[in-house]
């Protein structure tokens, strides 16, 4: 059986991943953030609810170390945050608004990533995914164009190349708005023809 581990389950495209793996027979870890929505997803079928905010590094540490030994064949990276455009030329939100954005969107997917490397690597799999958002393109700043989602994209990029350097992953390749990544230290970065299988959709 395959198994994927899902941040951000609690609704739009975290559940709806979560409940296309689930159809599709794999057991899904689904990482939410509101405690209510446990049984939405275990009704769903092998649907494993953990409550952890991805931007509290303990609580992904003690998730990662209660899956200890478990092989994780598809990580996705989903959860996001968002807040209200402030007053100014740039739009920016109060300090303390930017700097939540900023620790869920660009820097907890690499924590997370970080906490679960050797579960991926156990897999058969050996595959992480994390979702992006043209609203936070670097170079197509004509549909999004908000600053701080730029500057979380461009954290997010130079983080997750440092990170997954460490893991010996090579390459990025697009799959749709995510990053499918292999960490099983391919030197080319090539796919494997099996890897295609769709995987949702946005």
């Amino acid at each position: 059986m395959s198994t994927a581990l899902i941040t951000g389950c609690d609704y739009g495209i975290g559940f709806e991943f979560a409940r296309q793996f689930a159809e599709d027979g794999w057991r899904v870890h689904a990482i939410c953030l509101d405690p209510a929505s446990q049984g939405k997803l275990e009704a769903l079928g092998d649907v494993r609810f953990h409550h952890a905010d991805v931007s509290d590094e303990a609580a992904v540490n003690a998730l990662a170390a209660k899956l200890e030994g478990e092989g994780i064949d598809l990580l996705i990276n989903n959860a996001a945050t968002f807040a209200p455009d402030g007053p100014g030329t740039l739009q920016l939100p109060d300090m303390d608004e930017f700097t939540r954005v900023m620790r869920v969107n660009a820097v907890a997917p690499i924590y997370v990533a970080n906490a679960f490397e050797h579960h991926v690597a156990a897999s058969a799999r050996k595959l992480m995914i994390f979702i992006g958002t043209r609203s936070g393109s670097i170079g197509d700043n004509g549909s999004g164009g908000a600053l701080r989602l730029s500057l979380q994209q461009g954290g997010a990029q130079h983080g997750g190349e440092e990170n997954l350097d460490r893991i010996r992953t090579a390459r990025y390749r697009r799959c749709r708005a995510a990053s499918r990544v292999r960490c099983d230290g391919n030197p080319q970065g090539r796919p494997n023809p099996g890897d295609r299988k769709r995987v949702g959709h946005a």
